[in-house]
């Protein structure tokens, strides 16, 4: 987990703006968060109080920054994260372990 959090750092210092969606409640995600002492670090967090619904919760994140969709990347660790970030526009990566689970996912089509 220090490698993420490295990366989150380092993304931030580029002065990139970074959305956190989750389908953790609002209360665990602050709490994972502030245990992480990462909190700082997300400009806008959408949890599953907000939306139960990956591709809802990418477009509801998309309204609150001044970015085209096909300027965000999203990072997911689930096929359905890839998935609902295309249907919004944006670009999606995929954590490799979910490939591992997944080889007769077609990433290609991604």
């Amino acid at each position: 987990m220090n490698e993420a959090v490295e990366v989150l750092k380092f993304l931030k210092s580029k002065n990139l703006i970074l959305c956190l969606v989750t389908m953790q409640c609002r209360t665990a995600l602050k709490e994972i968060l502030h245990k992480m002492n990462i909190s700082d670090l997300f400009d806008f967090m959408i949890s599953q109080d907000e939306n139960y619904d990956r591709f809802e919760q990418i477009k509801n994140s998309l309204k609150n920054i001044s970015l085209n969709s096909s300027e965000v990347l999203v990072v997911g660790d689930r096929i359905h994260d890839v998935e609902s970030a295309k249907k919004a526009g944006c670009v999606p990566i995929l954590k490799i372990n979910e490939i591992k689970k997944n080889p007769s996912f077609d990433y290609k089509k991604i």
